[in-house]
């Protein structure tokens, strides 16, 4: 559960020497602030609560712990209707301040984006890279969720199109702005009538052939054992992906601990809801490299997951050489996931599901899907990668 801390914020003064005080929120092993609107000196702080021989101290004090309550309040109702589980700092602190009258006029795109980007470790370049355009084409203007409509959006494609970006380099763009968009409609910042996504649709290129791996290359990576612990986390890794439905290794990365034989998380490129059963030769895997707040002890280890990748990207390359796939990539595993998948005549929006494709909607956090066909359909195509072991 996230927690709440009263702060004096001592990095800068303002012009009379004062520092700000802020309550600091914890959730997740990332934090955020917000501002109380209370200043005083340094030498006035106890490093809880105003001195009692500063002026007006009690009253402040009294003050400070107000918001403190009011804030904890409104944490303790997300968790219990378990909204918070799938929330960042950010979103705490945007949805604790839309009961502010004085904030709530602020509560932009512009911000909501930029609190986002500050407190997320989810595909921070791409949402930095998407701010800055949009800065360009506004003139670093603070945007409104209200400004953003489909004429709005195709302006604004024409203008990426002016400045020869392509066409899957807009759609990065666009789907940035709709994921904000989203997650903003979800936590009732917004209301579901300010999507503009319903009418404006993403163009996508034509896609090149995906990679996968051949039944016999699958077999071949299964009983190879390498003797360098750099390759045996690569390979593992790549077979993890694999039977979680071929998840991106970014979100591999960023998973939190199994929960009653399940895996929930929001997938890093489109942030929709993934909950998978964990198989038992995945649940091996999973033991060995397991980490003591992640799922995973990577996440723990390595700065971010750019780090970890840059690792592991040079490994599974030594191990594609080793087995005579020279090319092979870690994303391979999500495409060889779903060729197995199509092979054994599993439907495609049994596929579809498995793999989060599909037309995004903001009504895609409500649904509740019955993951059965999805979990029947991973067992069947893991049973049969079993079964070619054994020929």
């Amino acid at each position: 559960m996230a927690s709440v801390k009263i702060w004096l914020d001592n990095r800068r003064a303002d012009k009379d020497g004062k520092y700000p005080i802020k309550i600091q929120i914890f959730h997740n092993g990332s934090n955020t602030a917000i501002s109380t609107g209370i200043k005083i000196p340094e030498s006035a702080w106890n490093g809880k609560t105003v001195k009692s021989r500063y002026p007006n101290s009690k009253n402040l004090n009294d003050d400070l712990e107000a918001i403190k309550v009011k804030y904890k309040s409104i944490i303790k109702s997300l968790s219990a209707d378990g909204k918070i589980k799938l929330m960042s700092p950010a979103d705490i602190k945007t949805y604790i301040l839309k009961y502010d009258d004085k904030y709530y006029s602020e509560s932009t795109f512009s911000n909501y984006l930029n609190e986002f980007i500050n407190t997320t470790r989810i595909n921070t370049k791409t949402y930095l890279y998407t701010r800055d355009k949009i800065n360009e084409y506004t003139g670093y203007k603070n945007i409104r969720f209200e400004d953003i409509n489909v004429s709005w959006l195709n302006k604004f494609d024409s203008y990426l199109i002016d400045r020869g970006l392509g066409t899957n380099t807009r759609g990065i763009i666009f789907r940035c702005m709709r994921s904000v968009f989203n997650r903003a409609i979800n936590l009732d910042i917004i209301k579901l009538d300010l999507y503009p996504f319903r009418k404006f649709k993403i163009k996508v290129a034509k896609r090149k052939i995906k990679d996968n791996l051949t039944e016999i290359q699958i077999v071949k990576l299964i009983k190879y054992e390498p003797k360098q612990a750099g390759k045996r986390i690569a390979k593992d890794l790549f077979l993890l992906s694999f039977y979680l439905l071929g998840a991106n290794p970014k979100d591999i990365f960023l998973m939190n601990k199994v929960v009653n034989g399940r895996i929930r998380y929001n997938r890093a490129k489109t942030d929709r809801l993934y909950d998978i059963k964990v198989e038992k030769e995945a649940l091996e895997i999973i033991k060995k490299y397991e980490g003591d707040k992640k799922l995973l002890y990577f996440s723990e280890k390595y700065k971010d997951y750019d780090n970890f990748y840059r690792f592991v990207r040079k490994r599974i390359k030594m191990v594609g050489e080793d087995i005579g796939v020279p090319n092979i990539t870690l994303y391979w595993a999500r495409y060889t996931w779903a060729t197995f998948a199509a092979d054994l005549d599993i439907p495609k929006d049994t596929i579809a599901l498995g793999l989060g494709h599909g037309t995004e909607t903001v009504t895609d956090g409500y649904i509740t899907y019955n993951r059965n066909k999805v979990d029947k359909a991973n067992r069947m195509i893991i049973d049969r990668v079993n079964s070619l072991i054994n020929i």
